[in-house]
């Protein structure tokens, strides 16, 4: 906290010599206004939860996560402090009878508060292995009004979309590289997205501000982005 006045005073030179001040300015207000986010419908698919083949496996991973997020609610600690993230698919895609003898194939296991906690995994599988089939979670979850299906679909879903994407990843990468900033930060991904599924809008930047793109970067990309849409 002593060095944070400093800090601030020499980025401020950095932005200003870069020409980026206003820039800045608008992202801190972007942020400043930006509504929270809601949380998730379903908190426990987790990265690598597509690997799982079968309902019962997913209901696996929902009781395992949802186990250990009880715990770390009664203990005021971090869930994954009990059992590490990357053995929750693996746990669940395994459904071993016995979690002491998945201790051998899944090395998060063996951590001391995960072998301390193996009763509240072990009941957390037999509860997945209990339901009825009908209780069982869906494999893919619904999208929600106005979610975009994720891009690894879009081939099939909707090759068009796909193809505009791959053009405004590449004009938002040869800014990026230019100006030496990561690309989302040229334009959001999320806009991004939105603007190739939505097919190209008569104003392209006027879609852009809409979709919540900043100024700065309408003003860097907009042309290029509306000239793709007149190939």
């Amino acid at each position: 906290v002593d060095y944070l006045f400093e800090l601030k005073s020499a980025l401020a030179v950095l932005l200003e010599k870069a020409g980026r001040t206003e820039w800045a300015a608008q992202e801190f207000d972007h942020i400043l206004h930006a509504p929270a986010k809601q949380p998730k419908a379903d908190p426990w698919r987790i990265k690598g939860a597509g690997r799982l083949a079968t309902r019962r496996q997913l209901a696996a991973l929902k009781e395992l996560w949802t186990a250990r997020d009880a715990l770390g609610r009664e203990f005021d600690i971090e869930p994954a402090k009990f059992l590490s993230t990357r053995a929750l698919v693996p746990l669940a895609q395994a459904l071993p009878r016995s979690v002491k003898q998945a201790m051998k194939d899944i090395p998060e296991l063996r951590y001391r508060r995960a072998r301390q906690h193996a009763d509240v995994w072990q009941a957390a599988l037999d509860r997945a292995r209990a339901l009825d089939d009908v209780d069982l979670p869906v494999l893919r979850r619904p999208l929600l009004p106005g979610e975009l299906p994720p891009v690894k679909d879009w081939r099939h879903l909707n090759p068009p979309a796909r193809r505009r994407l791959a053009a405004i990843k590449k004009v938002v990468t040869t800014h990026a590289d230019e100006l030496g900033i990561r690309p989302d930060l040229v334009v959001p991904p999320a806009v991004q997205r939105q603007l190739a599924w939505n097919g190209w809008p008569s104003d392209v930047e006027a879609a852009m501000a809409d979709l919540g793109a900043r100024p700065w970067q309408i003003a860097l990309t907009g042309a290029d982005l509306a000239a793709l849409s007149q190939d």
